[in-house]
This record gives C-alpha cells, structure tokens and sequence, in this order.
C-alpha cells in the first residue's frame, strides 16, 4: 500500500508544498504514519499565514513562547524522537531543546515558510522511517528513554500528541512520565 499526501502551505505571497509519499505496507503503521501527516498538514494551515509579527509575539508581557519557537522546538523535539526510534544520537546541529534556565530558546526572524520548511524535512525523514516499519515492529521494546521503557508506538504517538497540541501547556501521562502501554 502507498499513501500519497501533498501539503501546501500558502503564505503571504508565497507557499510551501511539501509531497510526501509513503509506503507504508500494514494497517497499524499506516494509522499512526497518516495521524502524524494529518496533523502536520493542519499544523500547517494553522501556522503558514501568520505574519512574523504574530510568530514572534511573546504575550503581553513578553514572557511567553513564540510560535516561532514552539515551531522549532516541535521540529527539534521530533527529531530526537526519531533518532531515538533508529537506534542514534540526535544530530549534534540541533542545538539545545531548552535553555540553561528551562525555556524552550528562542527563534526570531525566521518566517512560518522556513520554519515549516524545516519542519517538513523532519516530517520526510519520520515517514521514510515508518516506511520501513511492521505492525509488529510497533511493540518491540527501545533502549530506555530516560529511564523510561518506550515503543516505536509509543514515540510515534508521543510525536502526534505533540503535533496536535502544539499551543497548549499540558502534559499526557503517556509521552512525558510513566512507561508506554505498547
């Protein structure tokens, strides 16, 4: 089976379109690949229109994330989890996920397209990696995660969550404490 998405991103002026096809051979995978597709794709459409003013605003006080930079702490943050799927270390160009006092770094100047850009490019490399993937593959157990036992489906759906809740302050049980279900 070969899933085919074609994303567009459009922009002030511009647009981003990013094609990605995946073949994905079991029904398992396939949900989780199309469920991390789906919310980038809506990702998208909810961040490829906003001018750099709205990307860079930090709250009335100034002491709040960007969506600048959650856009590029979600493209980091899924890049770790990915090589920590493949059985790697991160890649060192990443930089830091949060800053020596906790905060997610911040991002100014780069527009939504790049950042979308580069986050399409993390999106590429997950789904070339769920290509490869069994149903059965899903719940082989990964190395720990610190300290906590992890799953290819357990990553994959950590991934998702991020993607669909990219604004909020919350937390689920399932991605940032306690051990996976499988």
């Amino acid at each position: 089976m070969r899933a085919a998405a074609l994303f567009s991103f459009r922009g002030r002026g511009t647009a981003l379109k990013v094609d990605l096809v995946s073949p994905v051979a079991t029904p398992a995978v396939a949900l989780l690949d199309a469920q991390i597709a789906d919310a980038f794709a809506r990702l998208g459409r909810l961040a490829g229109d906003m001018t750099q003013s709205e990307l860079e605003y930090a709250g009335p006080r100034g002491d709040r994330n960007t969506t600048a930079s959650l856009l590029a702490h979600l493209a980091h943050v899924d890049m770790t989890w990915l090589a920590h799927l493949q059985g790697r270390e991160a890649p060192a160009g990443l930089g830091p996920a949060r800053d020596a006092s906790g905060r997610i770094p911040a991002v100014k100047g780069e527009t939504a397209q790049a950042l979308l850009a580069r986050y399409a490019r993390v999106q590429d490399e997950i789904h070339a990696h769920t290509a490869a993937l069994g149903d059965g593959d899903l719940a082989q157990a990964l190395p720990a995660w610190h300290g906590y036992e992890v799953t290819p489906r357990w990553a994959l759906q950590c991934i998702t969550h991020g993607l669909r809740r990219p604004w909020l302050r919350t937390s689920t049980p399932s991605c940032t404490r306690g051990t996976s279900a499988g």
